[in-house]
């Protein structure tokens, strides 16, 4: 009789693509927010207890372990249901995000927790390491062997802790270090004012009261950028995380965030999602920055979901940029986010001064895209050693590959776009968007001609190579995805670039992620105009934010910067804006705009995309599903409309927009909708709330 008390039926998460929750029996007590592991078909799970109600139904399977490392929090549990609810990713989908290498939890833990007494007797070892490091490397017994042979008491063993000191701030870097609360503020800081510096004595304050803080950032390459500036400061196990990392590393990795092993750890957009032993704060660097909004897959942004969890969790999360994103910048005139300005350059440094050249009066060769005053500039670097770095953002060498004798131009059969020319590492005809590949023909497909085949639009290595023209004993170093395709090889080229092995920088947005180059004084803009005519309403935001992260770039140190702005509509007021480093005025100006045409942020945007490989079934049932909507005074529904490019990877788009005001909860009509509307399993339907993709 005692033992039927103690059955529980209990209501259970699992890290599948699903809505509900699953019953199980429990013959051990259990808790809401354990940890569990189950049968589920002929798999194991491991699940979280969402409700100590289950549904009584015939031969209910048990749960056959509870983790004794890990739980979920309310909080915690609160932050997944809003994300959830939010996005309208189904919850078991978001699990599957918190739980991304399972394994991580039926590793052996108990040699891990010894990690912070043993790691002062690994300094005897013959190779410097953290415990588990080692032990992943050697093995346990190894590992066990090094220690015994260092004769260390336990008292000796356990005077090893982790230490943190601080950068010397200074009084403007302290004022605002004072003024970061227990929720939500923004740090913006023109570049080079050392916001890094603030946010590391800020992290020093969490690591202090034994918490862990995560540090986001945008691209994976600027992960090891953190560690390294960490390093400086911090002695204890960093983690990192992000989409890069090995299956091994992953596990590691993952382990000691769960576990609380790591206390800092540095990732990509989706670490936000992890689950955390004691997490303290939250950080996001370059908060402005798109690739925080996740672009296949489950559809989130990670900075959206930074300051949920920081909401749910009553932990501080500082965002961080020179260049805020209208969003942010929306939320802090609305008083939701408080707001931290440093506004001077660190130490002497002083904002590069910014020259306007007019393509249409500027005198240059009509195969020339650098014209006569930025080579002169280049020049003048050049000679007095100083780096210089030219920004142009199209990778390759040329966008367009034409037959003038027929006409014939390259297009990808995938996609709806012309391929491009890439010389480097070979001679390549590209699609940017599905990754298609072929030689590069040396006559036309369609009447073989040999004469008249033509190049259009320039490339970064278009640019190095007219470079190399007037400058041939300069030392050229080009940025790009496809140049530098690991973080490896990126970390590596841009050590090399710190260290003056390199005398011109020619890159893509590759060279705006943050980047310091204490050498880079001179910043050349090919192509200004790039993103101005894109039909995108956050086309001018971007090209503001892109070109003065790039311009940032020039005279962090103590010689001062400048940078040479190449445009055709040097009128525009972006540029004027631009110019005078006046991005308050850019920002009301863009609000203006956006509120005039009831755009984001004062309204709530949703897309649903219809796609297939049949336009026809596509395009029929995006019809269908509008249809399905009821007329509601505070929702307009746009479309269908193709996508702009179309197909993309063989697929067909078609585009559903709903705008609604943000105080009204679209996800919930929404959501009505899907619940009794089915579609062919050929068909797949993306959701994605706030778009940022307009393609």
């Amino acid at each position: 009789m005692t033992f039927q008390k103690n059955i529980q039926i209990i209501s259970v998460l699992l890290p599948i693509h699903s809505k509900g929750l699953f019953s199980y029996i429990s013959y051990v007590p259990v808790e809401l927010g354990n940890c569990v592991k189950v049968s589920f078909g002929s798999k194991h799970l491991w699940g979280i207890v969402w409700s100590l109600q289950g549904i009584k139904v015939p031969n209910l399977k048990e749960i056959t372990h509870i983790h004794p490392h890990w739980k979920a929090s309310s909080n915690f549990m609160a932050f997944l249901h809003q994300c959830s609810d939010y996005t309208l990713i189904p919850l078991g989908s978001i699990l599957r995000m918190v739980f991304p290498v399972p394994e991580i939890l039926d590793w052996p833990f108990s040699w891990l927790k010894c990690e912070h007494s043993f790691s002062y007797a690994l300094q005897e070892c013959p190779w410097p390491g953290t415990f588990a490091q080692w032990v992943f490397s050697y093995g346990l017994q190894r590992v066990k062997k090094w220690i015994e042979n260092a004769h260390l008491t336990s008292t000796e063993m356990n005077q090893y802790s982790s230490r943190y000191s601080c950068p010397i701030l200074t009084p403007h870097q302290q004022s605002a270090l004072k003024n970061i609360g227990n929720q939500t503020t923004f740090i913006e800081g023109i570049t080079g004012s050392g916001k890094t510096e603030v946010c590391l004595s800020f992290i020093k304050s969490i690591v202090d009261a034994k918490k862990q803080v995560l540090i986001l950032v945008p691209e994976i390459s600027l992960c090891q950028q953190w560690v390294q500036r960490i390093e400086r400061y911090y002695t204890g196990t960093i983690g990192i995380w992000h989409s890069e990392l090995s299956e091994k590393s992953r596990k590691f990795h993952g382990w000691n965030i769960l576990t609380g092993h790591s206390s800092i750890i540095v990732g990509a957009r989706s670490a936000v999602l992890l689950g955390y032993k004691n997490l303290g704060a939250i950080v996001v660097d370059e908060e402005h920055d798109g690739s925080y909004k996740q672009a296949e897959g489950p559809l989130y942004h990670g900075r959206d979901m930074a300051v949920f969890r920081g909401h749910h969790e009553k932990i501080p999360c500082l965002l961080m940029s020179a260049t805020p994103s209208l969003e942010s910048y929306w939320n802090i005139e609305q008083n939701r986010y408080s707001h931290v300005v440093l506004s001077e350059r660190y130490g002497d440094a002083q904002l590069p001064y910014i020259h306007m050249l007019d393509l249409k009066q500027e005198h240059s060769s009509s195969t020339s895209m650098i014209t006569l005053p930025l080579r002169e500039a280049l020049k003048e670097n050049f000679t007095k050693k100083e780096q210089s770095l030219l920004f142009i953002n199209r990778r390759g060498y040329a966008s367009l590959w034409v037959c003038y004798q027929c006409g014939f131009r390259a297009a990808c059969p995938n996609c709806s776009v012309w391929l491009s020319v890439h010389h480097l590492p070979k001679s390549l005809l590209m699609c940017h968007y599905c990754g298609f590949k072929k030689s590069l023909p040396q006559a036309c497909p369609e009447c073989c001609g040999l004469e008249n085949l033509k190049l259009w639009g320039a490339g970064i290595e278009k640019i190095g190579q007219e470079v190399h023209s007037f400058l041939p004993s300069a030392r050229i170093c080009m940025l790009s995805s496809d140049i530098c395709g690991t973080p490896i090889q990126l970390n590596e080229t841009l050590s090399k670039i710190q260290n003056q092995q390199y005398d011109i920088l020619i890159g893509t947005q590759l060279v705006a992620k943050g980047h310091h180059f204490p050498n880079l004084t001179l910043v050349g803009i090919i192509d200004g105009d790039f993103a101005l005519s894109h039909l995108d309403l956050r086309s001018g935001e971007r090209l503001y934010q892109v070109l003065c992260q790039v311009i940032g770039r020039a005279g962090r140190e103590k010689i001062p910067g400048k940078a040479y702005i190449q445009t055709s509509q040097i009128q525009h007021p972006l540029f004027c804006h631009l110019k005078h480093h006046h991005i308050q005025g850019f920002l009301q100006e863009e609000l203006s705009t956006r509120k005039k045409y009831n755009f984001p942020p004062y309204v709530r945007l949703v897309s649903l995309t219809f796609s297939g490989t049949e336009e026809n079934l596509v395009h029929q049932y995006a019809l269908i599903l509008k249809q399905r909507f009821p007329m509601e005074p505070f929702v307009e529904i746009l479309g269908p409309a193709p996508s702009l490019i179309n197909p993309l990877r063989r697929r067909w788009r078609w585009r559903i927009f709903l705008k609604s005001p943000k105080n009204y909860k679209i996800q919930n009509y929404i959501r009505k909708v899907l619940n009794n509307f089915t579609f062919p399993s050929r068909l797949r339907l993306h959701i994605d709330v706030d778009p940022y993709d307009f393609l």
